[in-house]
């Protein structure tokens, strides 16, 4: 009759980083990384780190101070290491994970990969130029990652209901993927555009021009799209965790009219 917390799945048990010995352990986790040459460490549900009872758990004061204590111990291990923290908030909330530059040195921008998907939706790129203006005080020495997919679903929670709905049926016309109680969809951008080139590049040129450090989900940049949908699966988001296409990337390799090859050369015609 004992129990565990679990934020998301019932066989997922959440750690309890209010316990020193969790907190020493997975610091130690982490220099068994830093000491084999990771580059960095992205902090997954971070926002979701620290639990309190009677709150929502998100996002909570506790959750920054372990941040910091956990750049602290990153710092002196090896200066050169990253964290990347997921925490798909509004862009003040999300900004309050650089903090004073002394948390994490990225941050995953959700709020413009929402805005990219409508801008790309509604042909208007003012949207995107908007959400940028608004998100770039951030600290010296920090960067937003920027992107347009991920291996989850395209998180659409902080647009409002109207402009959701519209984007969802953009991505998913025929609600194939749909996850979350139907309040996202699980596509990747091959599958978006029906594999039309010409699309899926002005959408990747939108992401490549936009600040920040863009990052690309494996499989994109070849045009990889959703494995077929199978019914019975409730977690959709294998639909777009396939196995990478090795013989088709070779093959965009060689045709310098590939969509790899614009991508590669980001100076052509295509990236400006």
């Amino acid at each position: 009759n004992d129990y565990y917390f679990a934020s998301f799945y019932p066989e997922q048990p959440d750690l309890n980083w209010d316990n020193i010995e969790v907190q020493e352990e997975m610091l130690a986790n982490m220099d068994f990384w830093i000491d084999i040459g990771v580059d960095g460490f992205r902090l997954d549900a971070v926002s979701f780190l620290i639990k309190r009872e009677g709150t929502t758990s998100q996002s909570l004061p506790e959750t920054h101070a372990m941040i910091k204590k956990i750049r602290q111990h990153v710092e002196a291990k090896n200066p050169e290491v990253i964290l990347l923290p997921e925490a798909s908030e509004t862009v003040a909330r999300t900004k309050e994970y650089f903090c004073n530059g002394d948390e994490c040195h990225l941050v995953y921008h959700f709020p413009l990969m929402q805005a990219m998907w409508l801008s790309l939706a509604d042909n208007d790129k003012n949207i995107t130029e908007k959400m940028i203006a608004e998100s770039f005080d951030i600290p010296p020495g920090c960067q937003w990652a920027v992107f347009l997919r991920n291996h989850d679903d395209v998180s659409l929670y902080n647009l409002p209901k109207e402009d959701r709905l519209r984007v969802m049926d953009f991505l998913d016309p025929h609600h194939e993927y749909l996850f979350n109680k139907a309040q996202t969809t699980a596509v990747r951008i091959g599958t978006v555009f029906n594999g039309d080139q010409q699309k899926i590049i002005e959408a990747m040129q939108l992401l490549y021009a936009t600040p920040g450090a863009p990052i690309m989900y494996y499989g994109d940049e070849i045009g990889m799209r959703n494995l077929p949908s199978t019914n019975g699966v409730f977690d959709t988001r294998k639909f777009v965790r396939g196995d990478f296409d090795w013989k088709e990337a070779q093959r965009q390799m060689k045709d310098p009219n590939s969509l790899f090859n614009p991508q590669r050369r980001k100076n052509s015609d295509y990236y400006g």
